[in-house]
């Protein structure tokens, strides 16, 4: 059995539209690592990657704590740390991503920055620490 579906014309076109924004969007992240664009309601807020202190994963959203705001973005978590992919963002629980760069100490499974405890995941910890040598 064929199943036809008929698409408004207006519709493909904004489907093509976001498909290459997200292209054109993953190569420059790719090249520039340093900057991070997320999604707040209608618009793309450019972040420091450097001003990034931890992201908190909350149901379809991230909430990426930064230097100076909490900024609550539209994206999955796993969206998010794959943008972030090569830089000193990692996570580190199925709910926490954390800039390893700020981290003071961890200790019985929690890692401390800037005054906040942030839990480890059994399978994440004895990766976070090797890379805490590095």
């Amino acid at each position: 059995m064929l199943i036809i579906l008929k698409f408004h014309p207006i519709f493909m076109l904004i489907l093509s539209w976001e498909y290459c924004f997200n292209l054109v969007l993953k190569i420059v992240l790719m090249l520039n690592r340093s900057h991070i664009f997320v999604k707040n309601g209608s618009s793309l807020i450019c972040l420091l990657v450097d001003d990034i202190y931890w992201i908190e994963a909350d149901a379809r959203k991230v909430i990426l704590h930064c230097k100076d705001e909490v900024i609550v973005a539209s994206s999955s978590m796993s969206k998010v740390v794959d943008a972030l992919e090569g830089t000193p963002i990692m996570r580190i629980h199925k709910s926490y991503a954390i800039n390893v760069d700020l981290i003071e100490n961890v200790k019985y499974g929690q890692a401390h920055l800037k005054g906040k405890s942030i839990n480890v995941g059994r399978k994440y910890l004895a990766i976070l620490r090797e890379r805490m040598k590095k």
